[in-house]
């Protein structure tokens, strides 16, 4: 087995990290000239990030085996203890162990068009489940797992690793777990967001504390508005998308032609209210979107007109028993 090295720029790089990582522990006023150099290039700042993670690991390890000072004495005497040359020494044996400790951040856009699903397995093992017309921007660290969806719906399937949490932030909410499959919807301002298996936590920019979510439950709100709702649903609902289904339970007519809009190029419009309040519950294939909204009119008092642009759906006779 071959074992992973730094190149020499790379080892250069980290004692020079050592360098300013032990001055400024030791107190020297260095900060201007020290941030000069740290945003002078990005690889600057991971190596001082691997350096101050390797010297932890030091401290760490010595605070095992040497006797305990006094608290206000303890972080200065073990750390200058190590020195420039024993934090270098301890940041390259970290790095021999653990490569990845060296390694910058990963960046990834994952998107899908109009009537488009995709699986996507991301490096940590985990799998994101993309819907019609969905982007995520996906930054995978050594000690954090985010994610941004910025539209759309997706499904996560997160393999548990409690060393770092999987984040999903959906305009002003975060959803954080450590292993789970949860299914997040943001489109048109709602964000939903469905537990199928385990526990995840909500929380709303600008609000301290988290809703915890199980097995079944939904949550859903209105981005930028401080309340919320969480029911009981079968989860296999929000997920039918992946079946290629959409499941509605006394939904709308409005909201059911908006949903369904994420699945093509035109959008469906009701321009008359009473028919837009109109409800519906049932089960509709997604197919093309003539069929799919026919089938949909024909159980309800409505026809469907198109033009080149959009696809409308206005008062009609009511459907024959």
């Amino acid at each position: 087995m071959s074992i992973p090295t730094t190149t020499a720029s790379e080892t250069e790089r980290l004692q020079t990290a050592a360098g300013w990582h032990a001055r400024l522990e030791t107190g020297a006023d260095e900060w201007e000239a020290f941030t000069v150099w740290l945003e002078a290039d990005p690889r600057n700042r991971i190596a001082f990030d691997a350096v101050d993670a390797a010297a932890s690991e030091a401290v760490d390890l010595l605070s095992l085996t040497a006797p305990t000072p006094p608290p206000a004495a303890r972080r200065f005497s073990t750390r200058a203890f190590l020195g420039i040359g024993g934090i270098a020494a301890a940041v390259l044996l970290t790095i021999v162990v653990r490569p990845d400790i060296f390694q910058p951040e990963k960046h990834e856009i994952l998107a899908t068009a109009a009537g488009e699903r995709r699986d996507v397995t991301l490096s940590d093992g985990s799998t994101v489940h993309l819907n019609t017309n969905t982007q995520v921007a996906v930054t995978m660290s050594r000690g954090t797992r985010n994610v941004h969806l910025e539209k759309g719906e997706a499904l996560f399937e997160v393999t548990r690793d409690p060393s770092r949490p999987f984040h999903v932030a959906a305009g002003d909410r975060d959803v954080r777990v450590v292993g789970t499959a949860f299914n997040v919807l943001r489109h048109n301002g709602r964000i939903t967001v469905t537990v199928e298996r385990g526990t995840v936590d909500v929380s709303a920019d600008g609000v301290r504390t988290s809703v915890r979510l199980g097995a079944g439950d939904q949550y859903a709100a209105r981005e930028g508005a401080r309340t919320y709702q969480v029911a009981k649903i079968d989860p296999t609902i929000a997920a039918a998308w992946r079946d290629g289904r959409a499941i509605f339970t006394n939904a709308t007519l409005s909201e059911v032609a908006s949903d369904l809009s994420r699945y093509y190029g035109k959008p469906i419009v009701i321009r008359d209210a009473e028919v837009a309040a109109m409800r519906f519950s049932g089960i509709l294939k997604i197919e093309d979107q003539l069929t799919t909204v026919r089938r949909l009119a024909a159980l309800l008092p409505v026809v469907v007109a198109e033009n080149g642009d959009e696809v409308r759906l206005e008062r009609g006779a009511p459907p024959s028993k």
